[in-house]
């Protein structure tokens, strides 16, 4: 698993995406750096496990490449045109059309021999680019969203070296076991970036639920963004829980600070993902 580029240069980013999704956890993320030691790398857009590579491995290594977190990003800009496309009420008509050219982009990217020949929907800026907030806010949100949604998906498969490092990985023969360690990454990455919320609150003079309500959002944008990779196989798997059953257990995390407007944002995306793709799932 060790043939991609894992420099100094990429293990740098990879801290810096942690720290700024969740600065008040840096002493903790320092910790668990020295202990499990993991290499992050990226790796060809061809390789020969698939197209689209985002996994973890051989007690060490945290793969993806550039066609993973391109349509992580875009992923992001797809759920806010979801949301923002819905009719405010249901005698106004929905038009579809920009969120069906959005996905036709999506899958294009996936397909692709190069995904950086398949051109972004106007409007959508390249990852990591960041809009002036007064001219564009609402794409410079988005663009924040997709960046923690990036580092919820890196800690989710962080988690899975830290299993295998501490004895605590399921067998792969063992279905139950395996699907029960995703649900456990994804709790993971969720308490990570939510559990010490009212610490950044406090230095940072936020208010602590905009804090909350932003990052939840950007986990419920992961989720879409799995819906939309694992699309037509939404129900349980030999390697997976259901994906509405992974929507739960991030909601039962959150538990009585569910962020009622994040909700509505994800209610909708994911709704109007359904008129699309007929059995998706629903939030």
């Amino acid at each position: 698993m060790s043939d991609g580029r894992g420099d100094a240069q990429v293990q740098s980013a990879a801290r810096a995406l942690f720290n700024g999704c969740a600065p008040e956890r840096k002493t903790e993320l320092d910790d668990l750096w020295e202990r499990f030691a993991p290499e992050f790398q990226v790796h060809e857009d061809n390789h020969p496990n698939g197209p689209f590579l985002f996994d973890a491995g051989a007690y060490k290594y945290v793969r993806f490449n550039n066609r993973a977190m391109r349509l992580i990003w875009l992923g992001a800009f797809i759920a806010w045109e979801a949301f923002s496309a819905t009719p405010e009420t249901q005698q106004t008509a929905p038009d579809w059309t920009r969120l069906k050219a959005m996905l036709s982009t999506f899958n294009g990217i996936l397909a692709a021999v190069d995904p950086e020949t398949v051109p972004y929907p106007s409007g959508v800026p390249l990852p990591g680019v960041y809009l002036d907030g007064k001219a564009n806010p609402e794409e410079r949100a988005v663009g924040e969203l997709a960046t923690i949604a990036s580092g919820w998906a890196l800690l989710h498969e962080f988690r899975h070296i830290q299993n295998q490092q501490s004895g605590t990985a399921a067998a792969l023969d063992d279905e139950a076991g395996v699907r029960a360690e995703e649900l456990d990454c994804d709790s993971f990455a969720t308490t990570f970036l939510t559990k010490c919320i009212g610490d950044y609150a406090a230095s940072s003079g936020y208010p602590a639920d905009k804090v909350r309500c932003k990052r939840q959002l950007a986990i419920y944008i992961s989720l879409f963004n799995i819906a939309l990779l694992t699309n037509g196989h939404w129900e349980q798997s030999a390697t997976h829980p259901a994906l509405r059953d992974r929507i739960d257990a991030v909601k039962a995390i959150f538990g009585a600070d569910r962020q009622a407007e994040a909700e509505h944002v994800a209610e909708l995306a994911f709704q109007a993902l359904g008129c699309i793709l007929p059995g998706a799932p629903h939030f």
